[in-house]
């Protein structure tokens, strides 16, 4: 009696056992789901790896021929100091060491003023050509060049940058490390006068690039002090900047006035400042025309004849095209009075720096 139960006890242990173990087991749901899963982990690494490889497709290896053929194109036309060798390896555009708005006219013309001045001049690649793509059609070449000019040899950490126009890499930057250092510490000076000065200049000062170097600054006018219809001095006004490196404009005949920035109409990379003077009397002025030229104001055109007691406040400066304005300008008939005439004038344009 006693054997029967102890197997009637080992049978429902067994029984419960095999219970457990199937309840363990996945079921053909289950399976399936774990089996999609994989492979969805599997289908997504490789949908990953298929767009890495099309981003190292769209990439292709720089050819560093290709660039050290380059700079060695440059290298000779610049040894040659021919201007046309020289104009074919550049843009139409180029910002040249820290000037951003130079053509080829201005690099070519540069290039050959520098010629004239150091007839020793020869220079050389001393470096490796390292590469480096700034975007999809801009390599930035960077390297060392050894400089011959007045008898002395120096070396300097240049760079090139090439950008493919028209099928064709051209230069685009040209500078050097030391050239940009200088920039960076005479920038930093120049803003710190400009933030001095700017705290003291009037509501009415205008802004631009008076100077050329792709820096704006400010200018205004300073007025003679007046009593009794007569000057404390010189009756003359004097156009000043924020720059202190840009040269006053000193205006005779002159107690006031608002200075107006026109542009920059004959190309040089300078904005142009037009004037015309207040007086004690008189409804005819002239309104001059300022250019800036080898830190000099001389007149861009001659002065134009204007009448201010009209009320009217027009545009008397027009650009047309390269090298023309339109100008209005007053006079008197006999028959009639007050004139108003268009004229068009020539004036010698630099081409856009």
């Amino acid at each position: 009696m006693q054997l029967a139960r102890i197997r009637i006890s080992l049978f429902f242990i067994a029984l419960f056992l095999t219970i457990t173990a199937c309840e363990d087991l996945p079921t053909d749901k289950e399976s399936e789901t774990v089996s999609s899963e994989g492979l969805s982990e599997e289908a997504t690494d490789d949908s990953e790896s298929e767009e890495l490889l099309a981003m190292e497709e769209e990439t292709p290896p720089i050819d560093q021929a290709v660039f050290d053929s380059l700079v060695l194109q440059w290298n000779e036309a610049l040894n040659s100091k021919s201007v046309p060798q020289i104009a074919d390896v550049y843009g139409r555009k180029i910002n040249y060491y820290g000037n951003p708005r130079a053509n080829s006219t201005y690099v070519t013309k540069d290039k050959y003023a520098f010629f004239q001045r150091n007839k020793d001049f020869k220079q050389e690649v001393e470096t490796p050509v390292v590469v480096k793509q700034i975007k999809d059609d801009l390599f930035q070449c960077n390297f060392d060049k050894k400089v011959w000019a007045k008898g002395q040899i120096q070396t300097y950490p240049a760079y090139l940058v090439f950008k493919q126009l028209e099928e064709k890499y051209l230069i685009v930057v040209e500078s050097d490390g030391v050239t940009d250092e200088n920039l960076l510490k005479r920038n930093k000076k120049k803003q710190k006068q400009v933030n001095t000065k700017e705290e003291l200049k009037p509501e009415d000062g205008i802004r631009g690039d008076f100077d050329g170097d792709g820096h704006e600054e400010y200018a205004w006018l300073l007025p003679p002090k007046t009593k009794d219809m007569d000057c404390e001095g010189p009756c003359e006004c004097t156009i000043t900047f924020s720059n202190d490196d840009i040269s006053p404009v000193t205006i005779g005949n002159c107690i006031g006035g608002y200075p107006q920035n026109e542009g920059d109409l004959n190309g040089d990379g300078s904005d142009e400042i037009s004037l015309i003077p207040h007086w004690f009397t008189s409804c005819w002025q002239a309104m001059y025309l300022f250019t800036y030229q080898k830190n000099k104001w001389p007149h861009l055109v001659s002065p134009l004849s204007v009448y201010v007691c009209d009320g009217k406040d027009i545009d008397r400066v027009q650009q047309l095209e390269k090298g023309k304005l339109q100008l209005i300008e007053d006079g008197m008939d006999p028959q009639i009075g007050h004139t108003r005439d268009t004229n068009i004038v020539k004036v010698k344009h630099h081409g856009s720096h």
